[in-house]
């Protein structure tokens, strides 16, 4: 018998240190990012989200091709190369941008890099504020423009529209499309069209390679409940980009082109705001 109550303890004992021993180690293995370790998850979720909610910014998907992503069930980082929103390449200096990284903190936060001011950011917090957008004055600012120029410019719908809506008004490709309002609690839900395989969602064929509604409708049709909490810290709610999925409708968009084909835009019935984002020479 007391051999038998001995024995006992001495697997309590070593049940006990064994505990003690592990726990330091168990958020590695149960930590809050376990969905997201050891594949690309994380850069699925985490790298698209930020992107839908900071279109102020380009991610160059592309130079983030086949790079480790380093996340553990208790944390890590993931990769995000940004580059300042430019008329140039459609929305991006290519070779231009820098590297930096999302951090995922094991208390289950999101540590995002700190960003600079673009032309984007600022008109996207004038509209936020109600600030003077109107179409006169982009109209005027445009007509002031002189010699081969390139232009871009956040425009927003007076009512939302279908894509294929949308693009009637333009046909030069959106930069980035928005779908939702603008919400000062809330990021905006913004998609920028990039190759499908980049940015972890699948192929293409030819219709979604032009059409950031549909690419967004894909990456949102990934995204699982588990996914709330990550969206959540990139100020997304996993029920409101799923509701403007379902809708599929373009309430703004940035474009570039030239400053003409910017002014014939400006005369679209459409259109409620527009906002000069920035202004190059065509070299």
């Amino acid at each position: 018998m007391v051999v038998k109550i001995f024995l006992h303890a001495r697997f309590v004992v070593i049940g006990v240190a064994v505990i003690v021993i592990l726990l330091p180690f168990s958020g590695r293995l149960f930590g809050p990012w376990k969905e997201y370790s050891n594949n690309d998850r994380a850069r699925l979720v985490v790298v698209n989200a930020f992107a839908v909610s900071h279109p102020g910014h380009y991610v160059a998907f592309e130079d983030l091709r086949g790079e480790d992503v380093n996340v553990r069930p208790d944390g890590g980082s993931v990769s995000v190369v940004l580059s300042p929103r430019s008329p140039y390449m459609n929305g991006t200096v290519q070779g231009h941008g820098y590297r930096t990284g999302v951090e995922l903190l094991p208390s289950g936060e999101v540590d995002l890099p700190r960003l600079v001011d673009t032309g984007a950011t600022r008109a996207l917090d004038a509209l936020g504020e109600e600030a003077e957008t109107d179409v006169e004055s982009a109209a005027a600012t445009l007509s002031g423009i002189e010699g081969p120029v390139v232009v871009t410019a956040l425009v927003w719908l007076a009512r939302p529209l279908s894509e294929d809506a949308a693009r009637k008004s333009w046909r030069n490709g959106f930069d980035t499309v928005f779908l939702g309002p603008l919400d000062a609690e809330t990021s905006p839900v913004s998609w920028s069209p990039s190759a499908c395989a980049w940015r972890g969602i699948g192929d293409c064929d030819a219709e979604m390679m032009r059409s950031p509604v549909r690419q967004f409708q894909r990456w949102v049709s990934l995204l699982e409940e588990n996914d709330a909490p990550s969206l959540r810290q990139l100020n997304l709610d996993l029920q409101e980009v799923r509701t403007r999925a379902q809708e599929g409708l373009v309430h703004g968009y940035l474009v570039t082109g030239r400053s003409e084909e910017l002014t014939k835009l400006s005369k679209d019935h459409n259109i409620r705001q527009m906002q000069i984002v920035d202004v190059v020479f065509d070299s």
